[in-house]
């Protein structure tokens, strides 16, 4: 298999084979990141205070990043769509971007150009 020199230390990885788009061409690898209770994860809405979860994953392609499956305490996590969502693992920031359904957040640099922000707010 071809290596792409990406190292994510600690973090359970599996990337699929290419995906065909709608004119059966290749499309991007879809990169998958479990990340569990070993990396210490915690979840922190808005300006709360980050709190434990016990697991994630973190789906990455070309144009976008995703955090779903987030867990606490057994139970799947819900979001209210626009609120801002920063994961984090071994006390470093992972992750950070606006839930776009209850399910799921979609990484800031996806998620809006500068005149979908809130006055003052930026990426």
């Amino acid at each position: 298999p071809r290596r792409t020199g990406i190292c994510y230390a600690a973090a359970h990885i599996s990337a699929k084979p290419p995906r065909t788009n709608d004119c059966g061409l290749p499309g991007a690898y879809d990169l998958r990141m479990f990340i569990t209770e070993d990396r210490r994860p915690q979840l922190q809405v808005g300006d709360a205070q980050p709190s434990p979860i016990d697991r994630c994953e973190v789906h990455r392609d070309v144009d976008r990043s995703l955090l779903t499956a987030v867990i606490r305490n057994g139970e799947p996590v819900t979001f209210v769509s626009g609120q801002l969502v920063t994961l984090w693992a071994d006390d470093s920031v992972v992750f950070q971007g606006r839930a776009i359904d209850e399910y799921n957040v979609l990484d800031l640099i996806s998620t809006a150009d500068d005149s979908d922000l809130a006055d003052g707010e930026q990426i």
